[in-house]
């Protein structure tokens, strides 16, 4: 199946100022907007980087952190209830370390990609998580496949160069960007999507936690780096967006600039080994 025979994807950004105490809050709160996604005819719903435990305070990022199968377990049971696709942000537990992970559940509840977060930002970040390793690509949609990055990884060009020369179609963004860094969602949302000929869907926060604004912002951006769909302010928002592949097939197949690199000069990116699905 090629990009033009591919089904068109309705994605929801789920911006959200969730302030969680306990899991019960995060399981309600992400009940709550996977069934108003689905209602609008999502079959995927992005949410904010570590939403379920709250950007920002380590003790509630320590305290309410999962084990992976208790997260896909919870995390798959509403994806199964609501018929949707989810991708849901959350502090993950290995031993004595934690990660700053992103979780994907298909639509039947069954987990297809868990991601952790590489470049760590800050010393909330940095003194509490471990650093990742690059995103597996797998099939999202018929005929589309994704990659994941967290926030600060998509600041620098490489990884989601990475994503696209290893097939990736559409690039999911949870973020928890605060103020002053408008320039992210306005600039360098559309310029990744643009530099790989790729969507790239960037779900951020909204409101205040932890002495951090967040810009909200949330965007859904096309392979021309046009803007699809964007939250339209710093509060709580469901925004909808469709990625359409069959409409950007042309402009994909002509776009491809990475094999234009002049690799005598420059190292070019090359896929992790045991990373593609």
């Amino acid at each position: 199946m090629d990009s033009r025979d591919t089904p068109s994807l309705r994605i929801a950004l789920a911006q959200t100022d969730h302030v969680p105490a306990t899991d019960q809050d995060s399981l309600v709160a992400l009940r709550k907007a996977a069934q108003d996604a689905a209602s609008g005819g999502a079959g995927l719903v992005i949410f904010p980087e570590l939403f379920w435990c709250g950007y920002g305070d380590e003790g509630t990022t320590r305290r309410l952190a999962l084990v992976q199968t208790k997260a896909a377990s919870m995390f798959g049971k509403v994806a199964a209830e609501t018929g949707t696709a989810l991708l849901v942000g959350y502090s993950e537990v290995v031993g004595d370390g934690y990660y700053n992970a992103a979780m994907l559940v298909d639509a039947q509840g069954q987990m297809v990609l868990n991601y952790r977060k590489m470049h760590l930002w800050g010393s909330y970040e940095s003194a509490l998580f471990l650093p990742g390793a690059p995103s597996p690509i797998v099939e999202i949609w018929p005929g589309l496949r994704a990659g994941v990055l967290i926030c600060f990884d998509l600041d620098f060009p490489a990884p989601a160069q990475d994503l696209a020369q290893r097939g990736a179609a559409l690039i999911l963004v949870p973020s928890a960007t605060n103020y002053p860094y408008g320039i992210v969602p306005g600039a360098v949302v559309p310029a990744r999507a643009y530099e790989n000929a790729a969507f790239l869907a960037f779900c951020n926060h909204a409101g205040s936690a932890s002495g951090n604004r967040f810009i909200g912002a949330s965007t859904l951006a096309a392979p021309d780096g046009s803007i699809l769909a964007s939250a339209c302010g710093d509060a709580s928002e469901l925004v909808f967006g469709t990625v359409a592949p069959q409409d950007f097939a042309r402009y994909r197949q002509e776009h491809h600039y990475a094999p234009l690199l002049r690799q005598d000069v420059f190292r070019p990116v090359t896929a992790p080994p045991g990373q593609v699905r």
